[in-house]
């Protein structure tokens, strides 16, 4: 458990610091094509995301996974595949990662600290910290129920879900090359609120032939996975594309993290609040046995879960109006919006 720990510090640790970079040379691009070199970055980290879903589809396929091959690779042999790139990128950063040079002289502890401290206090960036906070929180709400839907109703197999999520993450980075060509400089509020509408109208037909027995094959229920990913790619852009304008060159790691820290937090917290939600429903939506017996009635109870997650990805958009429109709307609040100190303990 330890080693795992570990292992997910380093990432995190490191991952922080290749966002912080991005968003640093991200700075330096001309306002009118920022946003291009965090799309490219994104773009190939998707195509490394499509090679890891190959070893987890077929090395992890085996009958102790659930999957339908005779055997598969153990934890322990999946665990080194994956440890071995990851231990190849630690000469590959100190040899093929050139040091930026600085803009200013390191600050004294003090002075940089006090930077954070003004950053905090800052109505902008807390407003930042705030949408992050809701809009994932209120977004990310889901039904136990969908688990059920796919083992039960469906019988998605292993391997066919894995394979679908490959081609999904190939659309993904489909998605992000569009966005990079084609909306740079869209609206932001407008492109997350037009994405979140596409995909619960996407969505719902898919649910609800699968919920009322139209139409139960895993192939058609996994195949949804090709319409979301580009509306899925468009609003991931441009909730990053955020971070780079709130960030100053001193602080760029700093913004990052807590930008990104606060959309987990939210994560964490819905599903505290769908089971809150979604536990008062009676019979139980995570009920194997409710499956099997497939009721009408248990079908409308399942299907209601979905719309109240329907209704949670809307509520989402109502925290828009913290996120700015665009680069130049982001620069207007930062310099003119006010600094608060209860802003910055709360």
């Amino acid at each position: 458990t330890w080693l795992m720990f570990v292992a997910t510090l380093g990432y995190v640790c490191a991952d922080v610091a290749a966002d912080g970079l991005t968003a640093t040379l991200a700075m330096r691009e001309p306002i009118e094509s920022r946003g291009t070199i965090q799309s490219s970055v994104y773009l190939c980290r998707q195509i490394g995301m499509m090679l890891s879903s190959v070893i987890v589809g077929f090395g992890m396929n085996g009958p102790e996974y659930g999957g339908s091959f005779a055997r598969g690779l153990s934890f322990e042999a999946v665990c080194l595949v994956f440890a071995l790139p990851a231990l190849a990128m630690a000469p590959a950063s100190l040899l093929l990662v050139p040091d930026l040079p600085a803009s200013a002289p390191l600050p004294p502890l003090r002075s940089y600290l006090a930077g954070v401290w003004r950053l905090l206090c800052s109505r902008f960036f807390f407003s930042l910290i705030a949408y992050g906070l809701a809009s994932t929180t209120l977004g990310s709400v889901a039904s136990p129920a969908g688990i059920g839907v796919m083992r039960h109703w469906c019988e998605v197999q292993n391997l066919p879900r894995q394979m679908f999520g490959l081609a999904g993450r190939g659309i993904f980075a489909v998605g992000l090359a569009l966005t990079r060509a084609y909306l740079i400089n869209a609206n932001w509020r407008t492109s997350i609120a037009a994405t979140t509408l596409a995909t619960i109208v996407i969505d719902v037909p898919f649910t609800a032939c699968a919920v009322f027995d139209i139409i139960r094959s895993q192939y058609f229920l996994l195949g949804e996975e090709f319409l979301v990913e580009i509306p899925a790619a468009v609003q991931f852009l441009m909730t990053t594309f955020v971070v780079v304008e709130a960030a100053d060159e001193e602080n760029v790691g700093l913004v990052y993290g807590l930008l990104t820290s606060a959309s987990n937090l939210g994560g964490s917290l819905s599903p505290l609040l769908s089971n809150q939600l979604f536990g008062r429903f009676e019979p139980s939506l995570s009920d194997s046995a409710n499956f099997i017996e497939d009721a009408p009635s248990f079908r409308a109870l399942v299907f209601s879960s979905f719309v109240l997650g329907y209704v949670f990805s809307l509520l989402s958009l109502c925290a828009l109006p913290l996120l700015p429109a665009q680069k130049a709307d982001a620069q207007a609040r930062k310099r003119a919006w006010s600094s608060s100190t209860a802003v910055g303990w709360l």
